[in-house]
């Protein structure tokens, strides 16, 4: 059985925040109802659930592509300094050497046509990049559009308007997307695509088994 780092780790920060001793027979069980307490907090907050969700489709998604050399969570442990930095969410080495730092957003909005949102503040943004500058990686953006179940992959400096912010809709995102940098692929054709169907009667063909 693996040793809990992460559960004695987070057991430790409890008994520190409490002043308890992690031998006292009561450090235990209080630090169960703590547990018990921010779980039933955790799934009451939708967007967590969603953002969560989002972040084990994303490394899912980009296991199964494989263009990569080493992925790995990147937002787990302490910064310092806490108010200089902001991690991102995962660590993408490429196969050619390149490091990108990639923070995730899921967005979900009802009406398909108008998929467009904020998604990063100038102070947020410059926060993750000096992260990303740090660490000696770039820092990129991935959406999750959970109308379209589809994913989109930018740079964020190249598209922030005149204040700095990150104003993001999903058709600028998808022509400037890149996904494919980590093997996701489309297949396109040029307009205009036509496509001709020609009905067959039973009587033509006997050898149907059934009338188209």
């Amino acid at each position: 059985m693996p040793k809990p780092f992460d559960l004695f780790a987070e057991f430790a920060k409890f008994g520190a925040q409490q002043k308890i001793s992690l031998r006292d027979a009561d450090a235990a069980p209080a630090f169960i109802t703590h547990v018990t307490n921010a779980v039933d907090c955790a799934l009451a907050d939708s967007a967590l659930v969603h953002g969560l969700r989002a972040e084990a489709m994303f490394e899912a998604m980009l296991v199964s592509l494989g263009g990569y050399a080493l992925l790995k969570p990147e937002d787990v442990g302490r910064v310092h300094p806490g108010d200089a930095f902001c991690v991102p969410d995962f660590r993408v080495v490429l196969k050619d050497g390149r490091q990108w730092l990639i923070e995730l957003k899921n967005v979900y909005i009802d009406e398909p046509g108008c998929q467009k949102r904020q998604v990063m503040t100038r102070a947020y943004r410059e926060r993750l990049e000096a992260y990303a500058a740090a660490t000696g990686g770039e820092l990129k953006l991935a959406v999750f559009w959970a109308k379209w179940a589809m994913w989109t992959l930018v740079t964020p400096e190249k598209l922030i308007d005149a204040n700095g912010d990150l104003t993001l809709d999903m058709l600028s995102a998808i022509e400037v997307s890149e996904m494919g940098e980590l093997g996701d692929r489309m297949v396109g054709t040029r307009p205009h695509y036509v496509s001709v169907c020609f009905p067959i009667l039973r009587r033509q063909v006997p050898w149907l088994p059934t009338a188209l």
